[in-house]
């Protein structure tokens, strides 16, 4: 079956389903048509959807607003298990929203506290706005203040210690081979530490 002849399938199923028909009630009067099990789950996916994108707006002043309750009457025509389908769907889509508002206002140079009180609601709560705005910081800010200083002085402090080693190496008692091998160490070790001092930490933790 082609995905057009699914999608008008499925749109068919928009109108028919109501509070005595379910969305698997509709399904297995497909199986019984004698349409393939495969063409009826891609049929799902496709009503499943069309659900979502007619209802989901709709229902989100009521989750936002602590309503769940009333939404059975509001949309008498939809069965309980269509009205949670519906339901989680929106729940995941203003967390979704939520998550991609945060990287917004982080890009603009929002506060964290401006963040929250725009964001916060039921479902995206200020621990999980936080936690996208500290998930942002590790991925795209740059370490700054006393943790890129230490990165800075480790790593010139290594360096000039390769260079002192270096120069040393003709009053050293081991052997040329093994001081280039750890003059090299140290210079790499360095200059890799500088080079952390301008990295995110997600950089630095390889994440």
């Amino acid at each position: 079956m082609k995905y057009q002849e699914q999608r008008a399938i499925a749109q068919q199923g928009v109108q028919k389903i109501n509070k005595d028909l379910t969305i698997d009630d509709y399904l297995d009067s497909l199986s019984q048509q004698g349409i393939y099990a495969s063409d009826i789950n891609q049929i799902k996916v496709l009503l499943r959807k069309e659900f979502e994108q007619k209802y989901g707006k709709q229902f989100e002043p009521y989750l936002l607003n602590g309503q769940e309750e009333q939404l059975a009457q509001v949309f008498p025509d939809l069965a309980p298990s269509t009205i949670e389908l519906v339901k989680k769907f929106q729940i995941t889509e203003i967390q979704t929203m939520g998550q991609r508002s945060v990287v917004k206002m982080m890009k603009e140079g929002r506060k964290e506290e401006e963040i929250v009180k725009a964001l916060e609601n039921s479902f995206f709560t200020s621990e999980n706005i936080l936690a996208e705005v500290d998930h942002y910081i590790k991925h795209n800010v740059k370490i700054s203040g006393q943790e890129k200083q230490n990165y800075i002085v480790m790593g010139w402090l290594l360096i000039v210690i390769a260079g002192a080693v270096l120069a040393a190496q003709p009053y050293l008692q081991w052997g040329s081979r093994r001081t280039l091998f750890l003059v090299i160490t140290l210079f790499i070790t360095g200059a890799y530490n500088l080079a952390k001092s301008r990295m995110t930490k997600a950089a630095i933790e390889g994440n």
